[in-house]
């Protein structure tokens, strides 16, 4: 087989190109071996919960070097933003509703980040307002109610069932 080389024409010498070859369809084989062991590997660790694992690329080389940086990034993307949700939905369920996910997120992480903050903002409203009505209602004063059009679902029900409330402790105190 003839081997182009600066615009040069050589031949190499007999039985090299064999050798090259196996030397590496073996080099090719060992790092697609590499690449399906290090990639099952992450994908049994995150289905155990654990999202620290990734590739270590220092046993590629040329291209697949490239295919396993751009799957550990891939990865420590899903990892960063995992975390960062899931840190706000720990906050909301410990009562902090005012927390929100201030990150940009695309795709499917923007409309849970939509989700989440909405969530946490409707949750904050209700509670401001159930406050503004009790704090008015020790004082004896109940002309006030929850403006229930800014809020869908459940949250309309919850501020509904509180403005029934109000009426009928001002319709009994009179």
């Amino acid at each position: 087989m003839e081997t182009i080389t600066d615009n040069t024409i050589t031949k190499p010498e007999f039985g090299t190109s064999n050798e090259t070859l196996r030397a590496e369809n073996a080099s090719l084989k060992r790092q697609i071996a590499l690449l399906l062991r290090d990639s099952n590997m992450m994908n049994e660790a995150a289905l155990q919960g654990n999202l620290d694992v990734s590739i270590n690329v220092a046993e590629f080389e040329g291209d697949f070097t490239t295919i396993a940086n751009g799957i550990n990034a891939f990865a420590e993307q899903m990892r960063t933003t995992f975390l960062d949700i899931n840190n706000n939905v720990d906050r909301l369920a410990n009562g902090d509703f005012a927390a929100q996910i201030t990150n940009d997120y695309k795709g499917a992480f923007a409309v849970t980040k939509v989700a989440g903050n909405a969530l946490g903002t409707n949750l904050n409203n209700l509670i401001i307002d159930s406050n503004t009505i009790n704090e008015r209602a020790q004082k004896g004063v109940f002309d006030i109610k929850i403006d229930v059009q800014k809020y869908q679902g459940d949250f309309n029900k919850i501020s509904s069932g509180i403005n029934g409330f109000v009426f009928k402790a001002e319709e009994t105190r009179v």
